[in-house]
């Protein structure tokens, strides 16, 4: 019977590792194991962002409307003082006149209103979860888009390197083909393909030094980042990229899918829901608990001095509003009619979703197999220049062609980092769609 035991935990161990093997993504490919400087940027834009203060109000607001659609459900106390100003002429009386003071207290509590109050209170707390959940989900948005940023600039700073360096080949091309020239060995028109090429890379590097220039302004604008942003790629990353392994644990255990428009959706079918309770209440009649404590005076009818009374009252009151002129009715009407559109909305946001989620893993399939290739690419272009080298090395290739294997093997690996950082983008909407751990 241990063995037994012993097999079976052994068999639903394996069967719980294969199964959540593809569960999570791997916390690797995530740009803040590289870049920990993107954490500080995200902490940065979360904490001065606009639309986190503005959600911030919106979760407060609706707390304050829990309040109040509770209160309905609640004790309310009401106090009351007056004072009269009494004046009298009674026959075969002298005329009197004096000032006399009431006060009273009620104590007034709801006991059954047919699950109104109780639906009041229910619309306000959807509301308030909504807007926590919203403030949430988009928090994990604008982190998405700052990391986004952040690789797109770095990439941008990687090809205005790479196009400097071309510029030095083209530079160094021109020169030499100039000797060439004088010489007589080239025509004129080679030399002039040689100085519009160099011209034409001058254009490009001052484009990509004013795009990165621009956008490194707007992303320091919007993160409010004081300090320095380095967009060096460590080297440590591009072994990463060379060795890792992509993709190797793409969920796809789905259960059910959310995001946050479906999240709204429900959140306003439930209030319909509510709603409709609510109408349907409205013609029935309503039960409070009532209490007070009040004062009055009886006159007499032989003695000008009345008499004080001080009074207690507990009791039951019912209010039944038998007629309003359809009121109930059309507001129900409006909450089934309002109900039915979410509902028609949700399946429709629900098919999109799908048809996102499969086209996000669709492209996750298709990054992972260009980085793949990538690989490939860079292996080849690494043995084209140790192959060059040696020719160099033997003087049978000139200089210019040695560097334009370098450039070959540099922008081969640009190439492969900007894979893995659309592998990397693609990945975190995936995240976010899934509610994973890591987005």
């Amino acid at each position: 019977m241990g063995k037994l035991l012993i097999l079976f935990i052994c068999l639903f161990a394996q069967l719980t590792a294969l199964f959540s093997k593809n569960l999570y993504f791997d916390p690797k490919e995530d740009i803040e194991s590289h870049f920990p400087q993107t954490i500080q940027l995200a902490k940065g834009v979360v904490q001065s962002s606009l639309t986190v203060r503005r959600n911030k109000v919106n979760i407060e607001e609706a707390q304050s409307n829990v309040l109040i659609a509770n209160s309905f459900s609640g004790f309310k106390t009401y106090l009351s003082m007056n004072t009269q100003s009494v004046h009298e002429n009674r026959p075969e009386e002298r005329y009197s006149h004096r000032f006399r003071t009431f006060g009273s207290i009620t104590i007034r509590k709801p006991i059954y209103h047919w699950g109104a109050l109780k639906a009041k209170s229910r619309i306000a707390k959807l509301s308030h979860e909504f807007a926590i959940q919203n403030s949430e989900y988009s928090k994990s948005e604008l982190v998405i888009n700052i990391k986004s940023e952040f690789m797109n600039l770095v990439l941008l700073s990687l090809e205005f390197d790479e196009a400097k360096k071309n510029l030095e080949v083209r530079q160094i091309h021109e020169q030499y083909t100039k000797k060439k020239s004088d010489l007589g060995r080239v025509t004129e028109l080679q030399l002039s393909e040689a100085k519009i090429s160099k011209l034409d890379q001058t254009l490009r590097v001052s484009e990509l030094g004013r795009l990165l220039e621009t956008q490194l302004s707007n992303f320091v604008y919007d993160t409010g980042y004081k300090e320095k942003i380095n967009l060096k790629v460590p080297e440590s990353f591009r072994n990463f990229c060379l060795s890792h392994n992509f993709g190797e644990n793409i969920p796809q255990l789905i259960g059910s899918i959310s995001s946050n428009k479906i999240d709204h959706l429900n959140s306003n079918i439930e209030k319909e829901k509510n709603n409709i309770e609510i109408s349907d209440a409205a013609n029935k009649p309503k039960f409070n608990l009532i209490g007070g404590f009040f004062q009055d005076q009886i006159d007499l009818p032989n003695n000008t001095k009345p008499i004080r009374r001080n009074n207690l009252l507990i009791g039951i009151e019912a209010n039944w509003e038998l007629w309003d002129s359809s009121r109930a009715k059309g507001e129900k009407s409006i909450a089934i009619t309002r109900k039915r559109k979410w509902e028609m909305e949700l399946e429709n946001i629900s098919k999109k979703l799908r048809l996102e989620i499969d086209d996000l893993q669709r492209q996750l399939y298709n990054l992972k197999s260009q980085i793949e290739l990538s690989k490939e690419i860079i292996s080849a272009a690494k043995n084209r220049l140790e192959k060059s080298q040696i020719e160099l090395n033997a003087k049978r290739i000139t200089t210019v062609k040695h560097f334009e294997a370098e450039i070959g093997y540099s922008n081969s690996s640009v190439n492969l980092i900007r894979n893995v950082f659309n592998y990397m983008k693609t990945k975190s909407k995936y995240e976010l769609i899934l509610r994973q751990p890591n987005s």
